[in-house]
């Protein structure tokens, strides 16, 4: 897929789970979110920053998303592709809007085979994690797509969370990258899930 299509736009900019978040700022005087910002360099969580390159990957670099891509096409697309946004805000979103709407991305590509499911987490107030899936045309191409959403939620100024982690695969090769997709997935998950303190709080 290459980095001219719209889909792909869509994709390595603002989530439809960013809007959600958006759409409750301001909303209650004493749980509302604030401030919801993108984080980039120095900013990034120190777990994030760790993150490593699957091998047989290339990291595209970009001001607040990062960008990994294998299987590359002639035409300059490519067969697979990772992207990570991670936003900063304060205070702690609602945990309905969050799950009914882990799929809002991938529906508004037009996806279908569309199935979302929470995420294990420790028990911690305020955060969660859902995941979507499912299978669109984007560039011309079938594309499976995974979209992970991690949120961890904070009363302390700029230390709530969220994190976009989305996989998209050709169809046609999901199986033989099946193991990189778990890999890249498993990586974040693990890194989000150890950052969470008993208050609720992200590790910096």
């Amino acid at each position: 897929m290459s980095a001219a299509t719209p889909e792909w736009d869509r994709l390595t900019g603002v989530s439809a789970m960013v809007d959600v978040l958006r759409g409750q700022e301001g909303i209650d005087d004493d749980d509302e979110i604030h401030d919801l910002k993108p984080l980039a360099g120095d900013a990034l969580p120190e777990w994030v920053r760790r993150l490593g390159t699957q091998e047989g990957w290339r990291t595209l670099h970009g001001e607040a998303v990062l960008t990994r891509v294998a299987g590359a096409h002639p035409d300059g697309s490519c067969a697979a592709s990772e992207t990570l946004s991670v936003f900063g805000y304060t205070g702690y979103a609602y945990f309905d809007d969050l799950v009914s709407n882990a799929a809002c991305t991938l529906r508004g590509l037009g996806a279908d085979q569309v199935t979302s499911r929470v995420l294990r987490l420790p028990p911690v107030k305020w955060a969660v994690a859902v995941r979507a899936e499912g299978v669109a045309t984007l560039g011309g191409r079938r594309m499976w797509l995974r979209q992970n959403n991690y949120l961890a939620g904070s009363m302390q100024t700029d230390a709530g969370r969220l994190i976009v982690h989305t996989v998209m695969v050709e169809d046609a090769v999901r199986q033989h990258r099946a193991e990189d997709v778990a890999i890249l997935c498993d990586a974040v998950h693990e890194g989000f899930f150890a950052s969470l303190n008993p208050s609720g709080a992200q590790n910096r």
